[in-house]
């Protein structure tokens, strides 16, 4: 039923992770990001500072593709295309 899966779609577009947990989880990956060092720089001594950039540039990369995923539907880039999926819709 199409009325159904628009409604789905309605449901996840508005569906958003609660804003506590998105702040537990930045201040966490912060507070990691910041102590790493202290706790690698033993094991990795010169390259610490190297290793440490590209755990942070990848937290915070998954961070941001988590926000991306949170919304799907809209105009940016990377959402999903609905007009696309409407114009076939409409031509069958």
């Amino acid at each position: 039923n199409l009325m159904q899966e628009v409604a789905n779609m309605e449901k996840i577009d508005k569906s958003q992770f609660p804003f506590p947990y998105n702040q537990i989880v930045k201040i966490l990956v912060i507070v990691y990001t910041f102590s790493l060092p202290f706790f690698a720089v033993g094991t990795l001594g010169a390259l610490t500072p190297v290793m440490v950039a590209l755990v942070t540039l990848g937290l915070f990369g998954l961070d941001e593709v988590a926000e991306v995923l949170e919304s799907p539907f809209g105009n940016h880039p990377n959402n999903i295309y609905l007009r696309q999926f409407g114009v076939k819709l409409m031509s069958d």
